[in-house]
């Protein structure tokens, strides 16, 4: 900076002094000389008021003060599109910059203290009396951060209700825990404050509520709009969910009677094996061939080994009205039964052909029909065990019970007759 003026004189000694006026008060000068100094000039120094992005901001409050604590500069508004150029700072004194109100969104940053040499050099610190580092691009910059947000976060059901009971925790990207809930509400969500700006963030539920499953980890990040994303990875593609919430839901655990639920699912009539599978006993669909199988149909009476109710075999039902040894009422049905034919050799039908079909065997002989019909349990060409005496190459007879039935009353006429003709030439 250009100097004041000097005014001096110098007496018959070769004294000097010297005054800064004309009329002034003259005083020797120092070593006998004039002596003018030249102050540096005064300092232009640029401020930047940032983000964490490195991008100017709108809206905070800077003051700059001397060493004294004297005011030197104000902006009330700092713009996001020109740095604060600060002027007439002087060389060497210590500044310091404060921020007095930060923008919506970011949190008010440290006092800077910093000086500028003669050569327009500036350097900065921390504190007043620390160190001093050159400024980056000989400016001094102050960094915002955004200020710590809120996210909220629901734990739900498959149904989209709230749930009691878990418990759940939010940890950073070391690892380490930032918030826990003991227990989820089904009447709040879980609001989590503090969270940095940029930071993955990881949900995770470390119990489940009765009934439910534990849910997959969810990972989660807030921008400085506060807006949230999502992603099932760390390092995964993060999306913007529905609502600006974290939604973590619980599936019910599977019981007993969604089992069986499923079970029926896959048999939805609840048919049995018999059911599905077709009337074994009597169905001449479902058996092809019609007959009456007797190791499918125990009830068959068309098996007289199988069934000892049956009334086709007089040697295994005891009962069997086809003997007239073993059943003494034969001879009431025998007399009952004013029809019966007492000749053998001309009643050919009743016992094998109890229908009156014709028999395909050409067999008119008497004493070939019981024979025939006695040995019921013999299964014929068919496979019908409950053969009723009819030759070889019977039609399958689907009413097998009830034929087997009259056939053996048939038979048991028969042998009544010729037991009594036998009877009659003894005597």
């Amino acid at each position: 900076e250009k100097a004041e003026t000097i005014y001096f004189k110098v007496d018959k000694d070769g004294n000097v002094t010297v005054s800064d006026k004309a009329d002034g008060t003259f005083t020797a000068a120092k070593d006998g000389k004039v002596v003018m100094v030249d102050d540096y000039s005064k300092k232009t120094v640029n401020i930047r008021k940032e983000d964490i992005g490195g991008d100017l901001i709108d809206g905070a409050v800077l003051e700059i003060k001397d060493s004294k604590g004297g005011s030197v500069a104000k902006n009330e508004k700092t713009s996001k599109d020109e740095e604060w150029v600060v002027k007439g700072l002087t060389v060497g004194e210590t500044y310091s910059l404060t921020e007095t109100t930060a923008p919506d969104g970011y949190e008010k940053a440290e006092t800077i203290y910093f000086k500028v040499d003669k050569d327009g050099n500036v350097t900065v610190s921390d504190k007043a009396d620390g160190t001093f580092t050159a400024a980056k691009d000989g400016k001094v910059v102050m960094v915002d951060d955004y200020s710590k947000k809120t996210v909220n976060i629901r734990k739900e059901d498959i149904g989209g209700d709230l749930i009691d009971g878990a418990k759940l925790i939010v940890s950073d990207a070391k690892g380490t825990e930032i918030a826990v809930c003991e227990s989820t509400s089904k009447d709040s969500e879980w609001t989590v404050t503090g969270l940095t700006v940029g930071e993955v963030y990881k949900l995770t539920e470390e119990t489940a509520p009765d009934g439910y499953v534990k849910a997959e980890d969810i990972y989660f990040k807030v921008d400085k709009d506060g807006s949230v994303t999502v992603s099932d990875k760390a390092d995964g593609e993060f999306s913007k969910p529905e609502e600006n919430k974290v939604v973590m839901v619980d599936k019910e655990e599977e019981t007993d009677e969604s089992n069986s639920e499923s079970s029926s699912d896959s048999n939805p009539e609840g048919l049995d094996d018999s059911e599905s599978q077709g009337d074994s006993t009597g169905d001449s669909e479902s058996q092809g061939d019609g007959t009456h199988d007797s190791e499918s149909n125990p009830d068959s009476t068309g098996d007289s080994e199988s069934n000892p109710d049956s009334t086709g075999d007089s040697e295994s039902n005891p009962d069997s009205t086809g003997d007239s040894e073993s059943n003494p009422d034969s001879l009431d049905e025998s007399e009952s039964n004013p029809d019966s034919n007492d000749d053998s050799d001309s009643n050919t039908d009743s016992d094998s052909n109890p229908d009156g079909d014709s028999n395909p065997g050409g067999n008119n002989s008497g004493d070939s029909t019981p024979d025939s019909s006695t040995d019921s349990g013999k299964p014929d060409s068919t496979g019908n065990p409950g053969g009723n005496g009819n030759g070889g190459g019977n039609t399958p007879n689907t009413g097998a019970a009830a034929s087997g039935t009259a056939g053996a009353l048939a038979i048991a006429a028969a042998l009544f007759v010729i037991s009594k003709r036998k009877k009659d030439k003894e005597d």
